[in-house]
């Protein structure tokens, strides 16, 4: 058995610990009930299941029934309901975790106060400048507060996300788009598909990037390159190892 699974099955043998790593377990479990559910009455009847747990002795289990809860009641739309559920589920906590962090961001967000939740989940981002959970919520709110420049600068300048990454390639397409900056778009699509092995997709999406043309030299001389690398790729593939 792994150290992982070893650690995951002491953790359910003793709920009791407060620890960061059992809070984190406790926070996982929960947020895995609700996702599981996957209905509007399941988000329902967790709420019920977590409101039930809210008097128990371990600090742990009590963050983790007021984050379920969060979960399910921004589920439903409950998003006041949800950013009270998920401060309380924080104060609980004896360490700052990301994905309780993210909870209580979100729902701000989706409570009305973008701007506060904007400069939390920056200020997030930039304290853990190695957590890929934390640069991509920023990322994905900037996105949704329609502030792609933004988008677009933060990524260019964050550490977690790299462009060996299928996501960071997927974020910057959809800001190019949504900025009517097509070729760079398609450029972006093209590296996303590349990454995946989808060789075939990413170079007809340099040829659409090649068609748009609102790029200046220099980028279309990039995306020149990189169709006759993956074409040759795709004609002249590696050979394999012999065995």
């Amino acid at each position: 058995m792994s150290d992982m699974q070893t650690r995951v099955r002491e953790l359910a043998q003793h709920p009791s610990r407060a620890t960061p790593d059992n809070t984190t377990f406790e926070l996982i479990r929960a947020r895995l009930r609700v996702l599981q559910a996957n209905t509007d009455s399941g988000a329902r009847d967790a709420i019920a299941h977590f409101s039930a747990r809210l008097q128990e002795p371990s600090a742990s289990t009590r963050a983790a029934a007021h984050y379920g809860m969060a979960v399910a009641q921004l589920r439903l739309g409950q998003n006041q309901e949800a950013l009270a559920s998920a401060k309380q589920a924080k104060a609980l906590t004896p360490t700052t975790i990301p994905m309780l962090e993210k909870a209580v961001i979100e729902a701000r967000f989706l409570s009305g106060d973008r701007t506060g939740a904007l400069e939390q989940a920056q200020s997030h981002a930039a304290r853990f400048p190695l957590s890929r959970l934390s640069a991509l919520l920023y990322a994905q709110l900037l996105q949704r507060h329609g502030d792609h420049p933004a988008t677009l600068a933060f990524m260019r300048s964050q550490l977690a996300l790299t462009k060996t990454q299928v996501k960071y390639h997927e974020i910057i397409a959809r800001s190019y788009a949504a900025l009517g900056q097509n070729t760079r778009a398609h450029q972006a699509t093209a590296e996303a598909y590349a990454l995946m092995g989808a060789t075939p997709a990413a170079i007809e999406q340099l040829k659409l990037a090649q068609k748009a043309a609102d790029a200046d030299f220099y980028v279309l001389s990039e995306i020149d390159a990189r169709l006759r690398q993956l074409s040759a790729q795709l004609r002249d593939p590696p050979s394999k190892p012999l065995e």
